[in-house]
């Protein structure tokens, strides 16, 4: 969908015109779950518990399943 486009917020901004939704750097921060976990986290909003950030390999992963 192009409402959830950054690239269509930021031309709009761009060229002047009133995109009625978030702002590109929130689309894009919110389509990165790390980002968007530690952004509502800053925010004080509660989040499911997991990790702090990605996972770097298949050990890790198979320690965090068993737990």
């Amino acid at each position: 969908f192009l409402s959830e486009n950054p690239a269509l917020a930021r031309r709009c901004q761009q060229e002047g015109i009133i995109f009625i939704g978030p702002s590109a750097e929130v689309m894009l921060t919110m389509g990165d779950k790390i980002k968007a976990r530690e952004a509502m986290k800053k925010a004080g909003i509660p989040v499911v518990p997991g990790t702090e950030g990605s996972i770097s390999d298949v050990k890790e992963a198979l320690k965090l399943i068993r737990e």
